[in-house]
């Protein structure tokens, strides 16, 4: 899994991968991002909603599922639950076992479509992956498995986070969400302050190789080391007035998609949602109103809200404008 991988044959399947999600993203994901999140606002518009699974959820599992490749119906509403059990629940009392039972049906399935995939002959990423099986690179059908997997919850799970949870800083920040809603702010430039605000991935694990110096800390080699890109998103030496939600930040390095060699794949996808949910909003919603306190996922590795009771109060649509 190229997330838990390093060197040459990680470059060389990472540069591979990349190109083939660069190619599915093209190929008119935006088109189908647009209708999938008016279809999905559609449905919750001018209704006590619960957003976190009924808009948010949808919206980005539907988004990575497209460019899988997996089509609506059971394989895909059984992928998208075991991507929300895999590493993160709704209950506090919630088992370990029901993680891993999870991860291991993502598994199952994967391993039956890429399968039906045959040689490989499809226009989505999950052929495409099958292909490389016959490529230079000759990826195993572990390898293939093990990013199908990855894929899916980097695709559903984070963006699905980062939207609900701007839904959530919305209600709470009424004159950002004014400034949004009268054009002041472009959609397209808020896009990096949600990403930084929300900071769906809590941590990441890494081995020091060599020697070290952080600060008055020594990281020696062969070293385990944690990178939290919470605290990094709200350092204060890099993010002026660091808790403050301002949506046309001018500076903004935040690290919610990693940094070097393992950046996510799946950064321009998740943009490309968070923008997409921004604009619909902006066209038909005139005001989000919180309805009770909302529900923090459980886990040590991904940070959201699993429950977001809300009303988002439509708008009068202007001539010539979308419904």
């Amino acid at each position: 899994m190229l997330p838990m991988s390093d060197g040459p044959r990680h470059a060389a399947i990472r540069s591979r991968i990349a190109r083939c999600v660069r190619r599915a993203v093209k190929a008119g994901a935006k088109e189908r991002l647009d209708q999938s999140v008016r279809a999905r606002l559609t449905g919750v518009l001018d209704t006590d909603a619960e957003l976190s699974g009924a808009f948010a959820g949808h919206v980005a599992s539907g988004a990575i599922c497209d460019l899988l490749g997996v089509r609506e119906g059971a394989d895909r509403e059984q992928l998208c639950s075991a991507a929300a059990a895999a590493l993160a629940s709704a209950h506090r009392d919630a088992r370990e076992e029901d993680g891993r039972i999870a991860r291991l049906e993502i598994l199952m399935i994967f391993s039956r479509l890429v399968e039906e995939r045959g040689a490989g002959l499809g226009d989505d990423l999950l052929s495409d992956l099958v292909r490389l099986q016959q490529s230079d690179l000759q990826l195993t059908m572990q390898e293939i498995l093990y990013n199908c997997y990855s894929l899916l919850i980097g695709g559903s799970e984070e963006p699905r986070y980062a939207i609900v949870g701007m839904l959530h800083a919305l209600s709470q920040h009424p004159e950002e969400w004014t400034r949004l809603k009268s054009g002041a702010i472009p959609a397209r430039a808020a896009v990096e302050e949600v990403l930084r605000w929300t900071c769906p991935v809590l941590h990441v694990a890494r081995t020091v190789v060599e020697d070290t110096q952080v600060g008055d800390a020594l990281l020696q080699s062969g070293q385990m080391v944690s990178l939290w890109y919470t605290s990094a998103n709200f350092d204060d030496d890099v993010f002026a007035d660091a808790s403050r939600l301002i949506l046309d930040r001018e500076s903004n390095p935040h690290l919610s998609f990693g940094f070097g060699p393992h950046f996510c794949l799946g950064a321009t996808l998740a943009r490309m949602e968070v923008q997409a949910v921004l604009e619909a909003l902006v066209e038909r919603v005139d005001r989000i109103e919180a309805l009770g306190d909302p529900r923090p996922v459980y886990s040590n590795f991904v940070s959201g809200l699993a429950r977001l009771p809300a009303r988002l109060h439509g708008r009068t649509p202007r001539a010539g404008q979308r419904s």
